[in-house]
């Protein structure tokens, strides 16, 4: 009787255990999924989107030469005036032209004094020499009144020379500066104007008063004075100068 009850049991454990699932079939089934259609249609993807934008963006290149022409119509029209001086029965006569034919002309001379200029302004501004603005408006103001006092106009002058107020200024200022330089040796003394004045009696007439006719003397030993040793002044600083000419040098055309 135990038998056959041990018989049973184990029947019916057999019938109430849960029956095993295939797992193995199931993850094989997962594993033959079509992988490379999967890994083709992620790729294609973007491709196609791709081909729909390309044709309607510009290339780099497309958008700067519209550019490009457009600023040298633009240069070409402003710079019109500045490339031609003249016209004859519509032939252009270019700044080009001209500037040449004055090279030619005066180049040797133009470059000396280009030169000058910058050796002279290159010594002020190692001695460190200042000219403050009142100093060259009161020079100015100097040269107006003797002007006015001939019945002459400084505007009507620098007009007539083509030179502005700033120009003349600019002039005055570096002559102001080249003056300190050389104050202690433009200075006429009073010994100075009445030897000038004893010596050239003859040439002044018997009947000059010295005490009228001093401030003229000395003003104009003055500026002798300056004449001379400007030129000593200048002489010095270019042979001291490194120059190098690499074209043509003074006095000599190219």
């Amino acid at each position: 009787m135990s038998a056959k009850k041990t018989k049973k049991a184990k029947t019916q454990a057999k019938k109430t255990s849960p029956a095993k699932k295939p797992v193995v079939q199931k993850t094989v089934k997962v594993a033959k999924t079509p992988v490379k259609k999967v890994v083709k249609a992620v790729i294609q993807e973007p491709e196609v989107k791709k081909e729909a934008i390309a044709p309607k963006e510009l290339k780099p290149k497309q958008l700067l030469w519209p550019i490009i022409i457009l600023l040298i119509a633009l240069a070409m029209l402003f710079l019109k005036d500045q490339l031609i001086v003249a016209m004859v029965n519509g032939k252009p006569i270019t700044r080009f032209q001209v500037i040449k034919e004055l090279e030619n002309q005066g180049a040797s001379q133009i470059l000396d004094s280009l030169v000058t200029m910058e050796v002279v302004k290159q010594e002020i501004k190692k001695l460190d020499i200042k000219v403050s603005d009142e100093e060259v408006d009161t020079q100015l103001k100097e040269i107006e009144e003797s002007l006015s006092a001939q019945g002459q106009s400084l505007d009507d002058l620098l007009a007539m020379q083509g030179v502005t107020r700033d120009d003349i200024k600019k002039d005055l200022k570096l002559n102001l500066q080249i003056d300190k330089v050389l104050a202690d040796k433009i200075q006429a003394s009073d010994e100075e104007v009445l030897e000038y004045f004893e010596s050239n009696k003859e040439l002044l007439g018997d009947g000059v008063d010295f005490a009228e006719i001093k401030e003229d003397i000395k003003a104009q030993l003055i500026q002798e004075k300056r004449a001379t040793a400007q030129q000593e002044w200048l002489t010095t600083i270019r042979n001291d100068a490194q120059i190098r000419y690499f074209r043509f040098e003074p006095n000599s055309l190219f």
